[in-house]
């Protein structure tokens, strides 16, 4: 499939056709060749676009421990109050405790003076 065979200058790729188009017009796509250098530079330029994009930066990897920190002092913060929380409930619990203890001996206290009394007066 031979359209026009010209200089091969400035390639550039047109993959729906499956050949090449020079500045000056077409070639067979069994005819293309790319020059050393042009593959070279395209490496090149991979490479250096992996370079300006790296996985992981140093300014994400040190944004990432902070907010990691901030993280464990909300948790710890969070585990602290928790554990206040318990203190305090258990306090009144035990206030609780008492005041129906001091409630039910005095009443029972009473009902035991009360039967003292009842019996004396019979």
């Amino acid at each position: 499939m031979h359209l026009q065979q010209q200089p091969k200058k400035k390639n550039r790729t047109n993959l729906s056709l499956g050949r090449r188009q020079t500045v000056d017009g077409w070639i067979g796509a069994g005819e293309a060749t790319v020059h050393p250098v042009a593959t070279q530079s395209i490496q090149s330029q991979e490479d250096s676009d992996a370079i300006d994009e790296p996985v992981a930066s140093n300014s994400s990897i040190q944004s990432r421990a902070y907010l990691n920190q901030l993280l464990l002092l909300n948790q710890s913060q969070a585990l602290v109050q928790d554990q206040e929380k318990k203190k305090q409930a258990k306090r009144r619990d035990s206030i609780s405790r008492k005041i129906q203890s001091q409630y039910f001996s005095r009443s029972a206290r009473e009902a035991v003076v009360d039967l003292n009394q009842q019996e004396r007066s019979s």
